[in-house]
C-alpha cells in the first residue's frame, strides 16, 4: 500500500510541476513582451524552477485570486514572480 500511495503522490507532483512550468513560461513570455523583464529564461525570470514548486495556490487573503507557487523552501511566489507572505494560514481560506 505505502509503494502505491508514494507512486501516486510521485505521480501528482510530477504532473503539477508540468502545469506549473507551463504557466511560468506563459506569464514570463507576456512579461517579455510587455517589456517588463529582459530575463532571458523563465527560471531567470522567476528565479527558481518549476521543479522546486511543491504546491499551488489560487488565492491570497488580502491580495484576491492569482496563481501562488509555493517551493519546498517555503517561500511563495505569485506568477509575476513577486515573493509574497509564506503563512499557509493566508492561502486558499474561506473567509466568513
Amino acid at each position: 500500500m505505502k509503494i502505491a500511495i508514494e507512486t501516486e503522490e510521485a505521480f501528482y507532483t510530477e504532473a503539477l510541476q508540468r502545469q506549473c512550468d507551463i504557466t511560468m513560461e506563459k506569464w514570463f513570455a507576456m512579461s517579455k513582451g510587455l517589456g517588463v523583464t529582459e530575463a532571458r529564461t523563465k527560471e531567470e525570470f522567476y528565479g527558481f524552477r518549476a521543479s522546486e514548486i511543491v504546491d499551488v495556490f489560487t488565492h491570497l487573503m488580502g491580495y484576491g485570486d492569482s496563481v501562488f507557487f509555493r517551493l519546498r523552501n517555503g517561500r511563495v511566489f505569485d506568477v509575476r514572480g513577486r515573493e509574497q507572505n509564506p503563512d499557509p494560514m493566508l492561502y486558499d481560506q474561506t473567509v466568513h
